[in-house]
């Protein structure tokens, strides 16, 4: 194991434009095997405010900024910004959640990180379509953002929304409906026809 500095570390991960990581990832940039001295290392840069915990084995560097969406994508994967956070991204609902909003095919979950909640929706492995790369995350277009809401509010997990309080200023409707063809869920199509 080569030994690092405290400056070197940051500025080892910074330059390779790492700005989250895990356990795993950390031991292996650094060669350090033995699991002592990577708990002992990562505790010294937490003391020091050097990095932060967002959850359990996943960290984030604090000299860099990192965008809350990226930040919801690494916690739990595989997952995209949808619902909620992606509705007022695209300013279809006004205002923004307290929570980012997120869909996975893992089971629905919530985590707060630094006071912030990240949001995961369970969908089914066949439902996780219809996004896009952006700047440094993954997030529902506009049209599937707006089904995924509905769909997981046919579940019962979401209060319907009201379609005349959206703003579906750019929405491709055709693109719409095919969407929710592919859904394959009748009242979803049935919701979908009143857009």
């Amino acid at each position: 194991m080569q030994s690092y500095s405290t400056t070197n570390i940051l500025l080892d991960l910074k330059q390779k434009g790492i700005s989250l990581f895990t356990l795993n990832d950390f031991s292996r940039i650094f060669s350090i095997t033995n699991r002592n001295s990577l708990s002992k290392r990562i505790q010294s840069l937490e003391q020091k405010k050097l990095i932060r915990r967002l959850i359990n084995g996943k960290y984030a560097l604090s000299i860099s900024p990192v965008s809350e969406f990226k930040i919801a994508q690494f916690i739990l994967s595989p997952s995209y910004i949808s619902l909620e956070s992606a509705l007022s991204f695209y300013g279809i609902i006004t205002g923004f959640p307290y929570s980012i909003t997120s869909v996975t095919t893992k089971a629905t979950k919530t985590y707060v990180v630094d006071k912030k909640g990240f949001t995961y929706s369970h969908i089914s492995p066949v439902l996780l379509w219809g996004y896009e790369r952006r700047e440094d995350f993954l997030i529902a277009t506009k049209e599937k953002a707006i089904l995924d809401y509905c769909y997981l509010s046919i579940k019962g997990i979401k209060a319907p929304l009201d379609f005349e309080e959206l703003d579906t200023t750019g929405l491709n409707k055709k693109l719409f409906l095919e969407y929710a063809h592919r859904f394959g869920d009748k009242r979803l199509l049935k919701i979908s026809k009143q857009l």
